[in-house]
């Protein structure tokens, strides 16, 4: 199972498998030949891990990118979205990193899925690929011409910060471990810092990692910028047809 883009990349602990169940069971005490006690110390082990592997596997996993520019110059973006894709197991996430792998196959595609790049007929083969894959998601699109508020518009960084929380905290997640596209800097610091302060019990871990490298990311990248040039004056019929094809997995929040 491929799981090296989903699985957290910190070293396994055994202390902290163990601390699901008895430190003393009564049935390592009553052994009083040591093979024999060593064989149950090794199966207990074996049972902690187990059991901690398939507690890991049901923990919703979350993929965060964005379209968009926080900015209100002259040459920014009129909109900004958010698009969080959300499986709620690790089993779920390796059956979608799979069929985005069927999707780089047939079409070709190199080095990453990446909507503003990405010609029409890889979104074709992309979307047709991917619709029946076991994930849900939100987007969060925010059109831009309607922000009044004088501290929105004049630190992108707060706007930023402020409709990335606002999203995350009027989603169904909890104890969730978030992905975000980026690199450890001092702003993504101070924004993991920021999120973990306003969003207690719904994000368990919060990682930064580069979208080249991690397909899950890809596709919140791809369902972004659908929604995103969906919603605008210029909206294709294909880009119709992709955003009907995903309808049921979709759910778009136009903030007011």
């Amino acid at each position: 199972m491929p799981l090296g883009s989903i699985m957290p990349s910190s070293k396994m602990n055994m202390v902290h498998y163990i601390k699901y169940f008895p430190k003393s069971p009564a049935l390592l005490k009553s052994s009083k030949r040591p093979h024999f006690k060593n064989k149950i110390h090794t199966f207990y082990l074996i049972f902690c891990l187990f059991y901690a592997s398939v507690k890991d596997m049901k923990k919703q996993l979350v993929f965060i990118d964005e379209c968009g520019d926080p900015g209100f110059k002259s040459n920014s973006s009129t909109s900004f979205a958010f698009a969080m894709v959300i499986f709620n197991s690790t089993e779920d996430a390796a059956k979608t990193e799979e069929l985005i792998k069927l999707a780089e196959k047939k079409s070709r595609n190199k080095p990453e899925f990446k909507f503003s790049k990405t010609s029409h007929s890889v979104k074709d083969i992309f979307f047709n690929t991917i619709a029946d894959a076991p994930f849900y998601a939100k987007v969060l699109y925010v059109n831009k011409l309607l922000i009044e508020q004088p501290a929105l518009r004049k630190e992108p960084k707060k706007f930023y910060n402020y409709f990335l929380k606002q999203l995350i905290t009027h989603t169904d997640i909890q104890d969730a471990i978030i992905k975000l596209d980026g690199d450890h800097d001092a702003t993504k610091k101070e924004l993991t810092s920021y999120l973990r302060s306003q969003t207690h019990h719904v994000i368990k871990k919060i990682q930064l990692e580069d979208s080249k490298r991690n397909s899950l990311i890809q596709l919140a990248d791809m369902i972004v910028g659908l929604v995103c040039h969906a919603n605008s004056p210029s909206v294709t019929e294909d880009q119709k047809k992709w955003m009907n094809l995903l309808h049921k997995k979709v759910a778009v929040w136009r903030f007011k």
